[in-house]
């Protein structure tokens, strides 16, 4: 749940300081320095999170949030 937990934060980040807007993909992110790399599923070792129109933040290797 780290890696999720991390990327929410720095959505929740972005979001605040863009007027509300939710970043649609993880290299806007990286782009605008809130993450420094795209993190790794620690199942597979592959970059496979998805950020919601919601915020919240998904792993397509994993069951659910917990795993990571």
């Amino acid at each position: 749940a780290a890696n999720i937990k991390a990327i929410e934060t720095a959505v929740a980040s972005y979001e605040a300081a863009n007027g509300g807007q939710i970043p649609a993909e993880l290299s806007v992110l990286i782009e605008n320095d809130y993450l420094k790399e795209e993190p790794r599923c620690p199942l597979t070792g592959t970059q496979e999170y998805t950020i919601n129109s919601d915020g919240t933040v998904t792993c397509s290797n994993c069951q659910s949030n917990d795993n990571d």
